[in-house]
């Protein structure tokens, strides 16, 4: 994957959080359901007026080595 790492002005991010373990590959399983849940209970549908142009975005943030799992 080709990237770049660009500085931004501070921006808000509006939506639900999940804490996934990596530990054997979980986040793999847990990432996924996670999406269908909010697609299906209508949490999506929720936040379309205020998506931009890129659309829904998944962010992975707060990553903790101990033990072994991030917010996404």
């Amino acid at each position: 994957m080709d990237y770049k790492i660009v500085e931004k002005e501070p921006f808000q991010v509006i939506g639900k959080a999940l804490e996934v373990t990596v530990k054997d590959g979980q986040n793999k399983k847990d990432i996924p359901a996670f999406w269908n849940e909010l697609n299906h209970n209508g949490f999506t549908d929720s936040l379309k007026p205020h998506i931009g142009p890129l659309g829904f975005l998944g962010v992975c943030m707060d990553f903790n080595d101990q033990p072994d799992t991030f917010n996404f």
